[in-house]
């Protein structure tokens, strides 16, 4: 046997690339549950012994998946598949590279003559991979049969030739005692018939010519029972060849159920992120309602916004009568004060030249303070509706602060579109993929009826590898 030294596994599982070294003696793994520890001897054993069939433990979004063992004696073995190729490569030393293909099921001879560690064959319908041991394997022949234990040891250590050369001596023994006694019974009876004629010397010369035949009849009679009893022992082989091919054609599907075992695990950690995404959702739906909610109180937030504006305008003209105001103001202040004058210039008799002019230019005064008189009150009419719409639009800044605020809560119901978008799109990922479980779970029920019927059928449980009784159970 050809030891390990160091393992590399790539694309295998949940492994990506990882390489294992071992030490001379005990050598554990350790790591949480679902971390590739199983994985590491499955995947030896594909590279030794070409288990297990099928591309199902190449890892999702791999093209390829490779498994490399360096030996104790420096020689590499490597076990390759892709899409188009699946081959063996053997590297030693001094020597160029032999590459392997188109082997089928069976592993190369000479894969088996590198590492040396073959399975024993106990007999017809078992054999025992004693150098890797499985992740449920229990201890080396302890859950076997007493019956199985000794096939076992006796092969192991070869006394299953012994056995198997005391049956044939067994056998040719009681041959041989059968035509001894035919042999005896035949010569009793060939003295009495000659008795009558033991005087006759002719007769006598027929008997040694009946003696000679005698001889020859009893070689092919003994030839004919010995070629009876091959062709009974080659009649049984092929009864038991059947038997075992039969079986072997039950438990094709084995690898295809082992496959859909772990594509079920997978599929049922797809679900549980689903699970969460749907929580998550659930939430973004909540908070959705309050933005709607929202964004309906806030429906008239355009025609604050227009009442602002004109608010705006107001203000402008508010400020311009404001000013007209104050020179209405002065001119009335001038106004009274020029009437003031003239009421203490009443008993002045002589009259300037030039007060046509100046009595116009009073004339025109005053039409100008009528005028403006007039706009003061249209003003102050205005004044009033402005007050009046000031009023309407006294929550402004408010609504200003509530803008900003319907701002923000719409982008955040952008957001929540976009996520509700995302959520549909999961939501119909996890649809297919309830519909797909659902799917390969029927499948598996129907696979394990098929596979219970087999076993039935079989007589063998190929768990315990005991016969198959009422209640069998493992409990």
């Amino acid at each position: 046997m050809n030891n390990i030294l160091d393992v590399r596994l790539e694309n295998f599982q949940s492994h990506l690339d990882s390489q294992f070294t071992f030490a001379d003696g005990l050598n554990v793994l350790i790591g949480q549950s679902d971390s590739g520890k199983t994985a590491v001897i499955r995947g030896i054993r594909w590279a030794l012994f070409n288990q297990p069939r099928g591309t199902d433990f190449i890892r999702a979004g791999s093209d390829f998946v490779r498994v490399t063992i360096q030996f104790e004696s420096g020689d590499r073995l490597i076990r390759e598949r892709t899409a188009s190729k699946n081959r063996y490569m053997i590297k030693k030393n001094g020597q160029e590279q032999q590459v392997f293909e188109s082997f089928g099921q069976h592993v190369p001879q000479e894969v088996l003559d590198l590492h040396g560690m073959r399975p024993l064959r106990i007999d017809r319908d078992h054999e025992l991979t004693i150098h890797l041991a499985q992740q449920l394997d229990g201890p080396f022949l302890l859950e076997q049969p007493g019956s199985m234990r000794a096939k076992t040891i006796g092969r192991i250590s070869g006394a299953h030739y012994l056995d198997a050369a005391i049956r044939d001596t067994s056998r040719d023994l009681h041959s041989l005692n059968q035509s001894k006694r035919w042999s005896e019974e035949q010569t009793e009876q060939l003295k009495k018939d000659l008795e009558p004629y033991e005087q006759v010397i002719r007769s006598g010369e027929q008997l040694e010519k009946a003696s000679h035949l005698f001889e020859e009849i009893k070689s092919k009679q003994a030839r004919l029972e010995s070629l009876q009893s091959k062709h009974q022992d080659l009649h049984t082989n092929q009864q038991l060849m059947k038997q075992s091919q039969d079986k072997l054609d039950s438990l094709k599907e084995l690898p295809t159920i082992e496959s859909m075992l772990y594509r079920l695990e997978w599929m049922i950690q797809r679900q549980s992120v689903f699970k969460k995404l749907h929580e998550q959702q659930q939430t973004y739906t909540e908070q959705l309602l309050k933005v709607e909610r929202f964004l309906q109180l806030t429906e008239s937030i355009e025609e604050a916004a227009e009442k602002e504006r004109r608010a705006k305008t107001l203000e402008q003209k508010r400020a311009a009568l404001i000013k007209l105001n104050d020179q209405y103001t002065q001119l009335t202040a001038i106004e009274s004060k020029a009437y003031h004058m003239i009421s203490q210039t009443k008993f002045v008799t002589q009259i300037p030249s030039n007060w046509e002019e100046s009595v116009k230019q009073t004339g025109q005064r005053v039409k100008r303070l009528i005028s403006l008189k007039d706009q003061i009150m249209a003003i102050n009419e205005q004044l009033a509706k402005q007050h009046k719409q000031l009023e309407t639009v006294a929550q402004i800044e408010m609504a200003t602060l509530k803008v900003n605020q319907i701002d923000e809560t719409y982008n955040k119901y952008q957001q929540m579109i976009e996520k509700k978008q995302a959520y549909t799109e999961i939501r119909k990922r996890m649809k297919d993929g309830e519909q797909f479980i659902q799917t390969k779970k029927q499948e598996l029920e129907q696979l394990a009826v098929q596979y219970e019927e087999l076993a039935k059928k079989d007589g063998i449980c190929p768990t315990c590898g005991q016969v198959i009784e009422i209640n069998h159970n493992h409990g």
